[in-house]
């Protein structure tokens, strides 16, 4: 099984510092889709979509 997203998704929000309506958006899912991935449920599409989005960040904010 997939690690649990919702303490990443948090911490993104966090850092981001966006709500997290904003990075459902960003995600490219809707607000209750996000919250159900969040909660370790939600369809695999929108669990795929949140690891890539989670993805790019990590390699967009660690440039060394």
């Amino acid at each position: 099984m997939a690690p649990n997203l919702g303490p990443r998704l948090d911490a993104a929000a966090d850092a981001a510092m966006i709500s997290h309506q904003e990075q459902a958006d960003r995600i490219g899912i809707g607000r209750s889709t996000y919250f159900e991935v969040k909660a370790g449920r939600g369809g695999k599409q929108a669990r795929r979509r949140a690891e890539e989005y989670l993805r790019s960040l990590q390699t967009t904010q660690k440039p060394d």
